[in-house]
């Protein structure tokens, strides 16, 4: 299976996840792609049989529990652009001291749907990766383990 991986990371903690989640799919079999966020294509995404949303949580223009600013680019990117059935699967970091713990997923959620796409498994959400990183490395690795299995 061919797995493309977006992410965007402010602290390096979001990458961190998204490369426990390629080693974990790399080791399954599958072929993946690690791509920031502002050079994904639509082209990419008709390419992958699974693609993977990484973000961090974050305060966007003064609006707490937004994803990644990058996404907002992303969105003018895709605008149009539609993924009839394609899978996804949404990895959001966060911290659980905020409002909205993981506020990201559902802005990420609603892209998928917004692309017609189809979620392959429930988000990931993730608190503070960086404080516990072996604990939420363990938790990312779990949930891409039985990804990869569920969306062959």
């Amino acid at each position: 299976m061919n797995i493309l991986i977006v992410f965007s990371t402010y602290s390096g903690s979001t990458m961190s996840a998204a490369q426990v989640a390629q080693q974990v799919f790399e080791a399954t079999g599958n072929q993946t792609a690690l791509t920031p966020t502002l050079e994904a294509k639509p082209q990419d995404f008709n390419d992958a049989d699974l693609i993977v949303i990484a973000s961090p949580t974050w305060d966007y223009q003064g609006e707490e529990g937004q994803p990644h600013e990058d996404f907002v680019q992303a969105y003018q990117t895709f605008a149009g652009q539609t993924f009839p059935a394609k899978k996804f699967a949404i990895l959001v970091l966060g911290d659980s001291n905020f409002s909205h713990f993981c506020g990201a997923a559902d802005h990420l959620v609603k892209w998928v749907a917004d692309l017609q796409g189809k979620l392959a498994t429930e988000t990931l959400k993730i608190d503070q990766y960086y404080f516990n990183e072996p604990e939420n490395a363990a938790k990312v690795k779990t949930w891409a383990e039985k990804l990869a299995q569920s969306a062959d």
